[in-house]
């Protein structure tokens, strides 16, 4: 499915909200535009979000099957892991990574962690799912992911929080420092 997690979106919001000096965000994977729906809620609509938003996407029929211009500045079709990511203030890994083997996850991670000050990254807990959506193959996810391995991956100087919703289990771990 090209959204993400609701569960984790509440508590992105609040620590975007907590972090006023970020203008430009990159999202990795926007699928639908979960996040500038859901982070600049109406006002992305009329072009009057608080925040620039631009976009990696791998599978480029989404871009007119969900009106992604509409809600970023700038879209880039690419695979994330072969690509320069767009510059920003923050990146947005929503729902993405596990979309990936677990070698290409850790390089991918290591690429975000190397280019951005600040860093969201949700990731299902305990999910492995190979469905794709409308034939796009990058849907199925190749990689599972314990929270105890996450924690070592991310290492300490990424936040963890897990929301609290039983029915959408994921975490999601913020850099703010460098």
């Amino acid at each position: 499915m090209p959204g993400s997690h609701l569960g984790g979106k509440p508590v992105v919001k609040k620590w975007l909200a907590d972090h006023p000096e970020i203008g430009i965000i990159v999202d990795l994977g926007p699928g639908e535009a979960t996040y500038p729906k859901q982070i600049d809620g109406p006002e992305i609509y009329s072009g009057r979000g608080k925040y620039i938003w631009k976009a990696v996407e791998i599978w480029g029929p989404y871009i007119k099957r969900f009106d992604l211009t509409k809600f970023y500045d700038e879209i880039r079709i690419g695979d994330i892991r072969y690509m320069e990511f767009p510059t920003g203030d923050c990146c947005i890994a929503g729902d993405v990574l596990e979309h990936l083997s677990r070698e290409d996850f850790i390089k991918t991670f290591q690429k975000i962690d190397g280019q951005f000050k600040y860093v969201i990254i949700s990731v299902p807990i305990n999910l492995l799912c190979d469905d794709n959506f409308e034939g796009n193959p990058f849907e199925s996810h190749l990689s599972y992911w314990t929270v105890e391995e996450l924690d070592k991956v991310f290492g300490p100087k990424y936040k963890r929080e897990i929301p609290k919703a039983e029915d959408d289990p994921c975490v999601v771990y913020f850099k703010d420092n460098d």
